[in-house]
């Protein structure tokens, strides 16, 4: 149950009088036709979306919502991997002054039980592969709302006696945004890997604005910035530090399927039929998961990794796979730093998990002009502890190391002294996915 707290927020408090659906006002004010959200799923029809039609549709369901009996207050769950109705239905909520609760795809029913009767949700919204789950789980649901399809494919399950949620979104009349208290709840998600049950997490309106306003001015996001959505919406880093801080900026959130599912789709396609941008967003994806293993299969897509576009692809995969699975040479090396500032994130990355070395790296080092040597405190530091075998200090010290406003501003140097110790110490897999996301995110 979302327990209602004591606390009212100052006048100085940055977000009293304000709630998401303030947020998402100002914005399709400001932004009306700047495009808000790119749908492009691995099947079925792409869509997007600017931020007016963004808004309306959220208006709409919220007020198909209310027109059956979703009042404020009510905790709607949930179910649902990333598509378009998760967030419109996330943002409709919000609209009523209701309560999302957010779970994990991957939940059992008997987990899901757990989640609508502690939260008392009234209503649920699922998909088609994940609506008899639901339905086994339902504690007393008021309705069960469902979607067309399934993240975009085809429905393979019937969704008899379900509410279509198409059905939403021409629902009921127009309904007024409730103006909810900064410190209100607005979503709740539980926890895992805790002990005893899982806890109810809950995200107040001013949680959420403060992730937005955070996120935002920590990654550098302005108004023309596109994010790539590819974590799970359930989980706070894609909807707080990707979607909620996009919005924020003002720019565009490009959702390309939960890391799951993107996994799952990257294995089942033809290797022969990508091109080089699809395959760089195909391998970041699985990276960004921990698929290490089945990203390393598309060191097989020579073609498309040759490809201009492939670069960033080729890049991942010589410091994210598990084993070397795609040849680097100094002039492939020298190609890419020429071509982008994520090729000296490259070699500082494969230098440090011993990768090249010699003449391929005194090359590449001498043509990115950058100098792997321990020249300050804190990197002789950290290559004493790993030399002694200590990987707490290993670990604080490369948090240390990695504190900048962003990737942009983080020295190849660094990201060499870290990728470094954490291989060396043992923590390889640890080493491998920072020098990934160091060439994903720089």
């Amino acid at each position: 149950m979302v327990a209602p707290t004591a606390v009212r927020p100052t006048a100085t408090h940055p977000f009293t009088g304000r709630d998401v659906p303030w947020l998402l006002a100002t914005q399709v004010a400001r932004r009306a036709d700047h495009p808000f959200l790119i749908w492009e799923p691995f099947e079925g029809q792409g869509r997007s979306w600017t931020y007016d039609q963004f808004g309306a549709d959220v208006a709409a369901a919220a007020a198909g919502l209310a027109a059956r009996g979703v009042v404020t207050g009510d905790r709607v769950l949930i179910h649902l991997g990333n598509c378009p109705e998760f967030l419109i239905a996330w943002f409709a909520c919000s609209h009523l002054g209701a309560v999302a609760v957010t779970t994990n795809t991957r939940s059992t029913a008997a987990e899901l039980t757990y989640f609508a009767e502690h939260s008392r949700s009234v209503a649920a919204i699922t998909q088609p592969a994940l609506l008899a789950t639901v339905r086994e789980a339902d504690p007393g649901f008021r309705f069960i709302a469902c979607t067309a399809t399934d993240l975009g494919a085809p429905a393979g399950a019937a969704v008899d006696g379900a509410v279509p949620f198409d059905d939403l979104l021409v629902g009921g009349p127009p309904v007024e945004p409730v103006h909810s208290d900064a410190l209100a709840p607005n979503s709740v998600q539980y926890t895992s890997g805790t002990t005893a049950r899982p806890k109810g997490v809950v995200w107040t309106h001013a949680n959420a604005l403060w992730g937005a306003k955070t996120g935002a001015s920590v990654l550098g996001l302005g108004e023309q910035d596109i994010t790539l959505i590819f974590l799970p919406l359930f989980h706070t880093n894609a909807l707080s530090y990707s979607m909620l801080s996009t919005l924020w900026s003002g720019g565009t959130g490009w959702d390309l399927l939960s890391l799951l599912a993107a996994a799952r789709a990257a294995a089942a396609l033809p290797v022969s039929e990508v091109d080089g941008a699809d395959l760089s967003h195909l391998v970041a994806a699985m990276l960004s998961a921990g698929y290490d293993i089945s990203a390393m299969r598309w060191a097989g897509a020579a073609e498309a990794l040759a490809d201009a576009d492939g670069a960033d692809g080729w890049a991942m995969l010589a410091v994210g796979a598990p084993r070397m699975a795609v040849r680097v040479t100094s002039g492939r090396l020298k190609e890419y730093s020429e071509a982008s500032p994520r090729g000296r994130m490259a070699l500082a990355g494969l230098a440090g998990l011993g990768r090249i070395g010699g003449e391929t790296l005194r090359d590449a080092a001498e043509d990115a002009g950058v100098d792997f040597r321990a020249r300050s405190r804190w990197a002789v530091a950290i290559a004493d502890a790993a030399r002694r075998g200590e990987k707490g200090t290993v670990a604080l010290l490369a948090a240390a190391g990695m504190q900048t406003t962003s990737w942009n501003r983080m020295p190849p140097e660094h990201l060499y002294h870290i990728v470094a110790a954490l291989h060396r110490v043992g923590l390889n897999p640890e080493a491998r996915m920072i020098a990934a996301e160091a060439i994903m995110r720089s």
